[in-house]
């Protein structure tokens, strides 16, 4: 049975580097999704922040610009890095790196329109993504007002 792990393999395409510490951050970045109003609360927030530049070619149709960890740990706010640190067990420079590889990847996949998608276009689009139909309360947490 595919799990949280499975999902962010396949949004990171298998790479193997970094793979290890990204899997780790599965529940807290749900957690994270949950509070913020979902994917498009999420996707909103950064667009805000001082990587609103680089989110937002994630989100259109066209190449995707790259992010350093510190530009996303300034991004998400040191209190929020400590709290996902802390809810995955690895340092805050470990869950920077492994969101400036996992955020590229999670937004454009999940944006291939080049807008943010509703909550039934994202539960189609999250259906696609190998492992995640299977993943309990996945889609769900993506998804506000859907348990």
């Amino acid at each position: 049975m595919a799990g949280i792990d499975d999902v962010i393999a396949a949004l990171m395409g298998g790479a193997q580097s970094g793979m290890d510490k990204a899997t780790q951050l599965g529940a807290p970045l749900l957690g994270m999704f949950q509070s913020e109003g979902g994917f498009g609360g999420v996707v909103s927030s950064l667009q805000d922040s001082s990587i609103g530049q680089q989110v937002q070619s994630w989100v259109s149709n066209g190449p995707n610009l790259p992010v350093s960890p510190s530009q996303v740990a300034d991004a998400l706010g040191a209190d929020r890095m400590k709290q996902l640190a802390e809810q995955s067990g690895l340092s805050v420079d470990d869950v920077a790196s492994s969101l400036s590889q996992l955020l590229p990847s999670l937004i454009d996949k999940l944006t291939p329109t080049g807008q943010v998608p509703g909550a039934d276009q994202l539960q189609s689009l999250l259906s696609k993504i190998p492992g995640a139909d299977t993943v309990t309360g996945l889609v769900s947490s993506f998804i506000p007002g859907r348990k």
